[in-house]
């Protein structure tokens, strides 16, 4: 299972973090996602409502967050 998280860091003030579980805590969300399973903490999940994650072609992660006022050059972190 995925596990998305937001935590502070970054240019911006907050980062995505991203890691496999082998189960969701008590107090997680659970997403099914087709294939792939994830896992949000409680604090994070206001912050990723919305948020679209694709995986383009092999390469990282894209966050497509609706929340994000403004996100670094890189993509790795953003503010709201």
């Amino acid at each position: 299972m995925l596990r998305v998280a937001v935590v502070a860091g970054g240019c911006n003030g907050l980062t995505y973090d991203l890691y496999f579980v082998e189960e969701a805590g008590p107090e997680d969300t659970v997403v099914d996602a087709g294939a792939v399973r994830v896992a949000i903490d409680r604090a994070s999940a206001p912050l990723l409502d919305g948020t679209v994650i694709d995986l383009p072609r092999a390469e990282s992660f894209r966050f497509q967050n609706p929340r994000a006022r403004e996100v670094c050059s890189c993509g790795a972190s953003f503010e709201i």
